[in-house]
């Protein structure tokens, strides 16, 4: 039987803060999310390599040195270790919804934030000033480059980048639309309570109206008031005030 989690020391690693945002990655803000919606003690330690990360990605988290990687596999070990683990209140049916809706931004969604970022030239151009600027500069525009052909290889293969960009804004916007019908006029997604889908889709949204990247997909996210009211809601209650 795993351990509890209240004597437990965890670190999470994350990207750096950029943006004025906790990290521009919704993968890393959705773990720091979760932490603080349940209140789980942790220390954030920040790198701009993931190489070293145990799935060659971020985030991942080391409890008592034992490393956990996968936004998905973290909070899903941190649920179950939890007396009072944040779906508790959900039903079987909104768990299968909420899994539904994670799944959606995570393997669906999260490809048209990429796309917005890095393919067009006025982003790209942010994009490389924001995370390439503090790179030794006989590296930095090789660094730059070769990254960014990566992220494009990876948008081909995913096939995302394989449709006209006005398909590519509409996938988004009909994400967008599906979790403002789903969300509806409560204040978290299953009532007044957090839950996972509301930490997951916190830093979705968030790496959309939070930074300065001008799109249609950040356009379109705007005009549902009710994830941009869930939005402030969770700034005001787990970040700003703390």
């Amino acid at each position: 039987m795993m351990e509890n989690l209240s004597n437990a020391m965890i670190k999470l690693y994350q990207f750096p803060s950029y943006w004025g945002m906790p990290s521009p990655s919704p993968f890393c803000m959705k773990v720091e999310t979760y932490l603080k919606m349940t209140g789980i003690a942790y220390e954030p330690v920040y790198t701009g390599n993931p190489a070293k990360a145990p799935k060659g990605k971020l985030p991942y988290i080391e409890i008592n040195n034992a490393a956990i990687a996968d936004s998905h596999i973290i909070i899903e070990v941190l649920e179950a270790r939890q007396a009072h683990p944040l779906d508790e209140h959900l039903t079987p049916t909104e768990k299968a919804i909420s899994l539904m809706a994670k799944r959606m931004l995570d393997e669906h969604f999260f490809w048209v934030i990429l796309y917005s970022r890095w393919v067009p030239k006025k982003n790209w151009a942010i994009i490389k000033t924001t995370f390439f600027s503090k790179a030794p500069w006989l590296i930095r525009k090789y660094l730059a480059k070769s990254i960014r052909k990566r992220v494009l290889r990876s948008l081909r293969l995913q096939g995302m980048s394989l449709h006209t960009v006005k398909e590519i804004y509409q996938f988004g916007d009909k994400d967008l639309q599906a979790l403002s019908i789903l969300l509806g006029e409560n204040l978290y997604f299953f009532g007044e309570k957090p839950s996972t889908l509301d930490a997951c889709a916190y830093a979705f949204l968030a790496a959309i109206m939070h930074a300065p990247i001008e799109s249609p997909l950040k356009r379109d996210a705007l005009k549902y008031k009710n994830l941009v009211a869930l939005c402030e809601r969770i700034d005001a209650t787990y970040f700003k005030s703390s």
